[in-house]
């Protein structure tokens, strides 16, 4: 039997070193499944809402290890609708996302830890880019979900919210009248990439 043996050991070894790795599910974000919406207090008395339509990004998630997480997301500022086309036409222009200079807002992660006590939580900080200022800034994520579509490609659900202070930005105008700080909502659905490639 002790002959056998280092045959035995080899053979482990090898058996071991062709299994994969485990590594992080790589999504597409879904534009048709996902939102990313705003609010803005106006002269303190009420808030008004919009939205963002045109947007694309990818994610990757591991659920055993927040170090492989990572999201960005890219943000046409000219698909702006507060559902007022007057109000749409002044939030392209210079006094606010000036969208034919800068047509796009972005993020991208720069780490993940789990909030403790709560599962699929995270604190995500990373770098968002608006006007071509780059800035800090921390989201709270949330697992909504995973499942598999009818044609068996895995999908899964985050929501990130956060808030935006505009000035930060050199977005200055109107603050006597309309909110600096901006909460921020993006849900995103995601399409797991090795069926989409």
């Amino acid at each position: 039997m002790k002959r056998f043996a280092p045959l035995l050991v080899a053979t482990t070894i090898l058996a071991a070193s062709a299994l994969p790795l485990a590594q992080a599910a790589e999504y597409e974000v879904d534009p048709l499944h996902s939102s990313i919406i705003f609010s803005v207090t106006h002269m303190n008395a009420g808030n008004v809402y919009g939205a963002f339509t045109e947007f694309e990004g990818d994610f990757s998630y591991d659920p055993e290890n927040s170090a492989e997480n990572a999201i960005h997301m890219t943000v046409n500022t000219a698909s702006v609708n507060t559902f007022v086309e007057a109000r749409d036409d002044h939030l392209r222009n210079d006094d606010f996302f000036n969208a034919p200079e800068f047509p796009a807002m972005s993020f991208t992660s720069t780490g993940w830890e789990p909030v403790e006590g709560a599962s699929g939580v995270y604190e995500v900080s990373g770098d968002f880019t608006l006007l071509e200022v780059t800035k800090p800034i921390t989201a709270k994520a949330t697992v909504i979900g995973q499942n598999t579509h009818r044609d068996g490609t895995p999908m899964m659900g985050l929501e990130f919210t956060f808030v935006v202070k505009r000035s930060d930005f050199g977005m200055d105008f109107s603050l006597e009248n309309l909110s600096d700080e901006i909460p921020v909502v993006v849900a995103v659905e995601g399409i797991a990439k090795a069926t989409v490639e």
